[in-house]
């Protein structure tokens, strides 16, 4: 809202339950530094006209604007995270010198301004930038497929450890306890046998 009479009174409001959600950057190159700005600006002019000079003011307003930058971080300075005093670790460092850093937020500003044949004079009333999503990217460059992934999962999967053979050797004893299970089982049939072989001749020297 803009309040031409009290300027005091003028304020923005909105966007206050909005989500946004931010794709992994795309592009073609490493190292990329870029700076994006997109928006919709209103305004409501007043012309006349001076002497031999025409005038034209009035307020204006963004509606809003989203704003987009790209920059490079090196590894020895921040972490996975693009923060200082984040996780890393010296493979990571190796493997990646430089981190794409990529923030975007949503402008919104208010003031007015005014054209006076060439001297286009303005004064901004209003001004904030809300942070609405940040990606911390490395490029990945390994085997046929070039692109940028989350530095934090990157980080992730180099810390990870390697597979192990956990799974051979819990097989292992499972292995050796059904073999002993089946020779407890043999030695208990041998003997059932035994017994009753013997039942069998003391029936048979009784009769």
């Amino acid at each position: 809202m803009l309040d031409l009479a009290e300027w005091q009174n003028s304020g923005i409001t909105g966007l206050g339950n909005t989500e946004f959600i931010a794709k992994t950057l795309q592009a073609n190159a490493s190292d990329v530094e870029i700076s994006l700005s997109a928006g919709v600006r209103t305004s409501i002019t007043l012309g006349f006209t001076l002497g031999k000079t025409d005038i034209a003011a009035g307020p204006y307003m963004d509606l809003p604007r989203f704003n987009m930058t790209a920059n490079q971080l090196a590894t020895d300075d921040v972490g996975a995270n693009c923060e200082e005093n984040g996780d890393t670790d010296v493979k990571f460092k190796d493997a990646f010198q430089n981190l794409t850093h990529v923030q975007y937020n949503v402008g919104l500003a208010a003031g007015v301004k005014a054209d006076v044949g060439l001297w286009r004079p303005s004064k901004g009333l209003l001004s904030t930038q809300i942070p609405v999503a940040t990606q911390c990217l490395v490029w990945q460059s390994e085997g046929s497929t070039k692109q940028f992934a989350p530095a934090t999962a990157v980080l992730e999967s180099m810390m990870a450890p390697p597979p192990s053979s956990t799974a051979a050797t819990t097989a292992g004893p499972s292995s050796t306890a059904k073999k002993s299970a089946a020779a407890t089982l043999g030695c208990s049939s041998v003997a059932i046998m035994g017994i009753t072989t013997t039942f069998l001749v003391f029936m048979l020297a009784m009769a």
